[in-house]
């Protein structure tokens, strides 16, 4: 076996909110600068403190945000913005479609580069997720518990894909 890159695709509700909330923090981060230069209008250190809460709004998404996944010989890894995700096969323990468009995000993105961070599903509870498009999401529950949304291009033939490499280590 060796090893296969499969894209992420974002869905057009996230490639529009990504592009207008980065629109408006550009624009927020302009705008606290310039009062920051006018001291009558805004206290430095509260022009600062905003400039910092967008900054990490923005560094957040970044460094969450699905790019790619590989299926190695050992292991499937997402890409991240900034980092990976690497599960090896021998730790899978179930994977199938999964349909997230009812949960409740508890902390992370809700569509600004992705769906990332942490989710709560009235079934299965809590779970991590790293999705471009919900339509294409799959979870994978590993032996130890954890639960991963995921969503790629062809993830009927990824979900295959993966539990082919995992049935082959039994």
């Amino acid at each position: 076996m060796k090893t296969e890159r499969i894209n992420v695709k974002w869905s057009r509700k996230v490639w529009t909110v990504s592009i207008l909330c980065s629109l408006a923090l550009a624009v927020g981060i302009f705008e606290l600068i310039e009062a920051i230069l006018q001291p009558e209008k805004l206290s430095f250190i509260i022009g600062l403190i905003g400039i910092i809460l967008i900054a990490a709004a923005v560094l957040y998404a970044i460094t969450f945000m699905p790019l790619y996944i590989l299926l190695t010989p050992r292991s499937f890894v997402l890409k991240k913005g900034l980092g990976t995700i690497e599960l090896p096969y021998s730790m899978i323990r179930s994977i199938r479609p999964f349909n997230m468009q009812k949960d409740y995000r508890l902390f992370g993105s809700g569509g600004y580069w992705g769906y990332t961070g942490l989710f709560m599903n009235r079934e299965l509870g809590r779970y991590k997720a790293f999705v471009g498009d919900v339509s294409q999401a799959f979870i994978i529950i590993t032996s130890e518990g954890g639960l991963y949304v995921f969503s790629c291009d062809n993830y009927k033939q990824t979900i295959q894909k993966i539990k082919e490499r995992v049935n082959s280590l039994l």
